[in-house]
């Protein structure tokens, strides 16, 4: 898919959104912690004299959050996008799609309709379609589902032993539990005791100046289509 042209229009804020994603998408693509590719952006951004000199602060905040979140934010992206999953999705739009969300649960000044309606800006400029309902329709799901933060706690499973009948070879054999449970020695459980002791061991205000980095060409980004994942299924 060729490289979508900038919209001239775009708010400083929406370009910070799309520089979180283009940081998300880069991390994601070379197996990076987001802070390294943070380091090393900023490190680069700061070495040219002619650019500007840091990173937009909203941007990292977006960034940093969205790899701090991303296993609440990705359980609830599996349950609102009905039968697509987040691996499945194109690498741009599930960033677009974790953007959003975060700023729909972790950033009080933003509101939802504003951050689902930049969530679509976004999508229809450097996402996999120029439809962005499908993120509208996602996000608007997932404003409304809970994080669970332990969906299968572990609890205690109790020990269930075999019932064996007369015709079941090895009948007439004491099970593990009663070998375990018949009385042992005085001499023994000492010197077991003495053993297992001894085993044991203890944001606003930003310059309004923006460009993409150029060099990851976000054509690259989008992976195969929706329409192709529908054809896979």
């Amino acid at each position: 898919m060729e490289k979508k042209a900038q919209h001239p229009t775009l708010s400083a804020r929406t370009r910070w959104r799309m520089r979180a994603v283009e940081i998300l998408y880069e991390a994601e693509s070379r197996s990076a912690e987001v802070a390294k590719v943070l380091t090393e952006r900023a490190d680069r951004m700061a070495a040219d004299p002619d650019g500007v000199q840091q990173l937009p602060p909203y941007a990292v905040t977006l960034a940093r959050g969205v790899d701090e979140h991303r296993l609440e934010l990705d359980q609830i992206l599996n349950s609102a996008s009905q039968g697509w999953s987040v691996a499945r999705m194109a690498p741009v739009d599930r960033n677009v799609l974790r953007v959003g969300l975060f700023e729909i649960r972790h950033v009080d000044e933003v509101d939802t309709p504003v951050a689902i309606k930049e969530a679509m800006k976004v999508a229809s400029t450097i996402g996999s379609t120029d439809d962005p309902s499908f993120v509208n329709g996602v996000l608007h799901r997932a404003q409304f589902i809970d994080y669970v933060e332990d969906p299968e706690p572990a609890g205690d499973v109790p020990k269930v032993e075999p019932v064996l009948d007369e015709e079941t070879p090895g009948a007439d054999e004491p099970t593990v539990s009663a070998i375990l449970d018949e009385e042992v020695s005085p001499e023994l459980k000492a010197e077991g005791d003495h053993v297992s002791a001894a085993g044991s061991s203890s944001a606003d205000g930003f310059e309004d100046d923006f460009e993409f980095d150029t060099d990851i060409d976000l054509g690259d980004f989008h992976g195969e289509s929706r329409d192709s994942d529908r054809d896979d299924r």
